[in-house]
């Protein structure tokens, strides 16, 4: 895997410098692909209470679309993450969005006209630098958790996509 260490401390991911990274996806220069399933699975150390579930955009030619996530606790079979459909229809309700400085311009929406599933998705067109889509999430330590979703690439390189666990 390429070094990320740019991609995963900068002034959006590691503002308090006290998290760690986990990267559990780093795609670059990818060719168009339709909305395709991806799926790890996480197990966070026996202390943690929350972890940072954070996906990174930057696409030069078009967009990336994400939908239906979900992080399931294996053991008590519960999704923990709020609105991973993004039916809500309102993003700051249940996550936060940070760019990069460095971005030359970010178009970031919940929109409805190609969702995976239901009627909205997240779709994220971020130039230059990265935009960052996160959400905390209240978690029981030592437990394995099943992360999974939808992603499309919508255009030609230049593109990168990242998903890490920030603890």
């Amino acid at each position: 895997m390429k070094n990320v260490k740019g991609l995963t401390d900068n002034e959006c991911t590691n503002s308090d410098r006290t998290k760690k990274f986990a990267v559990l996806e780093y795609l670059e220069n990818v060719e168009p692909f339709p909305y395709k399933y991806h799926e790890y699975l996480y197990r966070p150390t026996v202390v943690s209470k929350t972890i940072n579930l954070i996906f990174g955009f930057h696409h030069d030619q078009r967009s990336w679309s994400i939908d239906a996530i979900k992080v399931i606790d294996t053991t008590s079979n519960t999704d923990v993450i709020l609105d991973g459909d993004f039916e809500s229809n309102y993003l700051l309700k249940s996550y936060s969005k940070c760019i990069l400085s460095n971005t030359r311009s970010s178009t970031s929406d919940i929109l409805f006209d190609i969702p995976y599933s239901n009627d909205f998705y997240y779709n994220d067109q971020t130039l230059v630098g990265m935009s960052y889509l996160e959400q905390q999430l209240t978690i029981t330590g030592g437990r394995y958790y099943n992360i999974t979703f939808y992603l499309e690439n919508r255009g030609f390189p230049t593109n990168s996509f990242l998903l890490m666990i920030a603890y």
